[in-house]
């Protein structure tokens, strides 16, 4: 697969409890993988950003659209050689309480690049993110998440068809 990886996603992101406690393994996407085992009050937990300033950061960026709802996308081309680009699509929503930001639900496909930008403004690394997995009903660390999230080879040169080609 040429240059960086992509990943392809339907998550909510939330910040990861302090000591969260494993569950039982599973195979997710072909990954043996641990999600959390969460208690209610592990979950929602706020991000140190308030709302308002994380969408300030967005409207700042190239082919970032956004709502005071709460709502974005973005987009964009990435090259993968010297002569061919793809696009790419990250869109969401951002729910916030009391004016600090509670989740994220977040889709797309995207390059490492994009996703790593998206979570930084989010306050990554400094902060960890549990990563739920929409169509499993589960929550993942980052480095798994990341796992489940990266096309294979073979999804990749698929998700290349002309469905993300520059035209």
């Amino acid at each position: 697969m040429p240059g960086p990886t992509w990943y392809q996603f339907d998550t909510v992101i939330q910040i990861a409890p302090s000591e969260p406690n494993d569950g039982a393994f599973q195979v997710i996407s072909g990954k043996n993988v641990r999600p959390f085992q969460l208690t209610p009050s592990q979950q929602g937990l706020p991000f140190p950003i308030r709302f308002e300033e994380l969408m300030e950061q967005f409207a700042q960026w190239p082919r970032m659209f956004c709502e005071w709802d709460g709502s974005f996308v973005w987009t964009g081309e990435e090259s993968i050689s010297s002569e061919e680009e793809l696009r790419w699509q990250l869109d969401g929503n951002l729910y916030d309480r009391d004016d600090r930001l509670i989740y994220i639900e977040l889709k797309g496909i995207c390059p490492q690049n994009r996703l790593e930008q998206f979570l930084t403004a989010c306050g990554w690394p400094q902060d960890s993110f549990m990563f739920g997995l929409t169509n499993h009903g589960t929550f993942l660390n980052e480095a798994d998440f990341r796992e489940v999230s990266a096309l294979s080879e073979e999804n990749f040169l698929k998700m290349t068809g002309d469905s993300l080609r520059k035209r």
